[in-house]
């Protein structure tokens, strides 16, 4: 029969786990692996599709519905995850086929695109997906995090009591990032429930401004400990210089922390001797962290211009290339944080394709920098209003998928 594209049912869990096994041959077991299809704290198995042709189930992925915020908005997104094609099929073009049908289901119900991490980018790139900004991994010495010079703020271990606080801190902080997902309370439900993740609070009588989860662990036994920051949270500059500070405090226990950063966050100008006790080459005299790629992400069409947020007024047409067919113009008006599809006579034009508007709509790419990359052509006017116009912060979500 030819190969088809349907809903993971309970029956597939054996050969689904069979299949995840081998694309992705980490240490869990099969036990872990089925909890993960069938429980998920993105999803479950409704979220799980299968391609099946003569020979049975040959592949599978999920597609999770999420929430993520550019602009200050929340906009509804397919989280595309563990795209696995069995060994038997692969280079038949089943995992093609499985990620252009889940892109059109993302499209059906809704979502304004469909965002994904990626093994080998350049296989998504061909099915029109385009790189976010890139993030930053820190590894460094505690000693090399900065003091908080007023010590005004304490911290204590939090308590089942503090949840709610702790959520509405991550939501109001995740809404002024770019990419950040709106964890469901499943998510939380997993964090809070794991026993290796430590929290601490910030408290302000009579509420809470900051808090920082993470894990310490040693590479072996009597070995090296490393702390892993997973989420640092503050509202505001006092807060997180108080949370950065009791990382730092962890010195006597710990020989390295470990911290993603977005590319623009300012605690990469105030490490010290970041690079102790590491060495270097001649090339690179001081490395204290790598540059990773975030997610990737494919627009479902112009539209999702409307549902991202705004925060200057003006107007823009954009010259859609089209792969095959003819060009497409599409032109909009942002006004209050929103935006409406216009007219696009008299308007500054900007010429590119899909996969180059989402990393500057969505992936907080700069018009300057695309523009250098040769992604983006139009007048120096026209480059100049865009560029005011469609900044967002870079692109960095601190939840994988």
């Amino acid at each position: 029969m030819a190969a088809t594209v349907r809903r993971a049912s309970r029956a597939d869990v054996p050969r689904l786990v069979e299949i995840h096994a081998r694309c992705y041959p980490d240490g869990r077991d099969d036990a872990e692996r089925a909890r993960r299809f069938e429980r998920n704290p993105l999803g479950g198995l409704d979220d799980a599709w299968v391609v099946e042709d003569e020979e049975g189930v040959v592949a599978h992925a999920f597609l999770f519905s999420l929430d993520a915020f550019f602009g200050g908005r929340r906009v509804a997104v397919g989280a595309i995850a563990s795209v696995g094609v069995a060994p038997e099929a692969r280079r038949r073009g089943v995992a093609s086929r499985l990620v252009e049908e889940l892109g059109a289901l993302s499209l059906a119900r809704g979502d304004a695109l469909t965002v994904l991490h990626a093994v080998r980018a350049r296989f998504y790139e061909r099915l029109g997906y385009a790189p976010p900004a890139p993030y930053v991994s820190l590894e460094v010495d505690p000693r090399a995090l900065p003091e908080d010079p007023t010590r005004r703020r304490r911290l204590r271990m939090a308590t089942g009591g503090d949840r709610e606080a702790i959520e509405a801190l991550h939501l109001a902080h995740a809404a002024a990032r770019t990419g950040h997902v709106a964890r469901p309370e499943a998510l939380w439900d997993a964090r809070f429930s794991d026993p290796r993740l430590a929290y601490f609070v910030v408290e302000e009588s009579p509420r809470l401004s900051g808090y920082v989860a993470y894990r310490v662990a040693e590479e072996a036994p009597h070995g090296r400990v490393l702390l892993d920051v997973d989420d640092l949270v503050a509202d505001g500059p006092a807060a997180r210089r108080a949370l950065v500070a009791h990382v730092r405090a962890q010195r006597d226990q710990v020989h390295s922390v470990r911290m993603d950063v977005a590319m623009d966050d300012p605690l990469l100008f105030s490490l010290c001797d970041p690079d102790h006790p590491g060495s270097g080459s001649a090339r690179t005299p001081h490395a204290f962290a790598r540059v990773s790629a975030g997610p990737m992400l494919r627009l479902v069409g112009p539209e999702a211009l409307l549902v991202r947020g705004w925060p200057a007024n003006g107007a823009l047409a954009f010259r859609l290339r089209a792969r095959a067919g003819p060009d497409l113009t599409y032109a909009i008006r942002a006004d209050g944080g929103l935006a409406a599809r216009v007219e696009p006579e008299g308007l500054p034009i900007l010429s590119l394709d899909m996969r180059a508007l989402a990393s500057i709509a969505f992936g907080g790419l700069s018009v300057a920098g695309a523009h250098t990359l040769g992604l983006v052509e139009g007048t120096d006017d026209a480059l100049a209003k865009a560029d005011a116009l469609l900044a967002l912060p870079p692109y960095f979500s601190p939840d994988p998928f």
